[in-house]
Parts: C-alpha cells; structure tokens; sequence
C-alpha cells in the first residue's frame, strides 16, 4: 500500500500532463483499491474527509490517521493543494478553510504556520489553515475544508 501512495506522490511531482497525470493516478488507485478489497496487508481505518472546491463541487475523500490532510488529498489526486515544498510548512501553497471539524480534533496552529498563513495568496480567515501542518486523527471523521480560489 505505502509503495502506491509514493507513487502517487511522484506522479503528482513529475510533470506529466494533466492527462497523463488523471490516468496514471487512476490506474493507480485502481490497483489500491483492489489490494484492499482482497485484504492484501492491513487495511486501516479509514477516516472520511469532505472538500469542496471553489466551483462548489464537494469531493469525499478516504484518509489514514497519521497522514497530513496534504499527503491525503495528493494521494486522491484532488487538484488545488499545491505542496510546492513538500509539505515543509514554507510555501503556503497548501491553503484551506477549515470549516466544520468536530471540537477538540484539530490542534493549534503553530507559530510558524500562523506566519506562513501571512503570505498565502487568497484571503487568510479565522478558518485558514496549511493542509499540511493538518495530521488526520479519527476523531476527524466527517471534517470540512474548503479549497480558496487559488493557491498562488
């Protein structure tokens, strides 16, 4: 399972087209979602997460305790969250709005993520958070975010 979300991970940072990109990215979750039908390893618990896109079109996606909501939202091929550093918490690339997360399920943000939300691109809210200073817990079960307009 790891292997497929490291290549999922390097598909998103190759520069395929977007296409190419859809495609493999789809063969791909193809191939987990077999692996996981025939319980090939472990199957975590796994935790839903609802994103709604500028366009107002809301997305589902399936998430792992332990993953950055970046790392998640990469690994579904869920355009938007940029990452350009790596999910570094240095570039703001990654913003969103937090919009409904059941109460105690999300930790502060840290002062170097309250700085780096200084300089994202769409306008910073009370809601703004970096999708990767986001570590999924199961206690975010049914959470909200919605994408801002632009990552740049």
């Amino acid at each position: 399972d790891s292997w497929i979300n490291i290549r999922l991970n390097n598909i998103h940072s190759n520069n395929f087209s977007g296409n190419e990109r859809k495609i493999q990215r789809s063969q791909l979750k193809c191939i987990k979602l077999l692996l996981t039908v025939l319980n090939f390893g472990e199957n975590p618990l796994s935790i839903t997460i609802f994103v709604t896109q500028p366009n107002g079109a809301e997305e589902e996606l399936s998430a792992e305790e332990g993953q950055t909501l970046l790392e998640c939202a990469q690994a579904a091929g869920l355009d938007g969250f940029v990452g350009e550093c790596g999910g570094n918490c240095a570039c703001g690339t990654c913003h969103c709005y937090v919009e409904q997360a059941p109460q105690g399920s999300l930790l502060e943000a840290s002062n170097e993520e309250l700085q780096m939300l200084d300089f994202v691109a769409a306008p910073r809210e009370d809601n703004s958070r970096l999708a990767c200073q986001i570590r999924i817990t199961e206690e975010m079960q049914g959470m909200r975010i919605t994408m801002p307009d632009r990552q740049f």
